[in-house]
């Protein structure tokens, strides 16, 4: 991904969080979307994504864990 607005802070999140999930065969991609993919971040902005997973997982998590979204700092 190559965003001018992209701050280092934000290539770290998204390098982080593709280093958690890639060898995992039950998570499919990670999208990012928001301010980020459309090029109107700036230093300040959160990264907004969505973890896509496999059926299998999806309902394996909503049994399990149960399904949010959050926001870490």
């Amino acid at each position: 991904m190559k965003n001018q607005n992209m701050s280092s802070n934000h290539r770290k999140a998204i390098d982080e969080l593709v280093r958690l999930h890639e060898d995992d065969p039950s998570k499919l991609a990670l999208v990012i979307c928001g301010s980020l993919a459309t090029g109107r971040a700036r230093e300040t902005s959160d990264v907004d994504l969505y973890l896509i997973v496999t059926d299998e997982e999806f309902e394996r998590t909503r049994a399990t864990d149960g399904c949010f979204y959050g926001s870490w700092d």
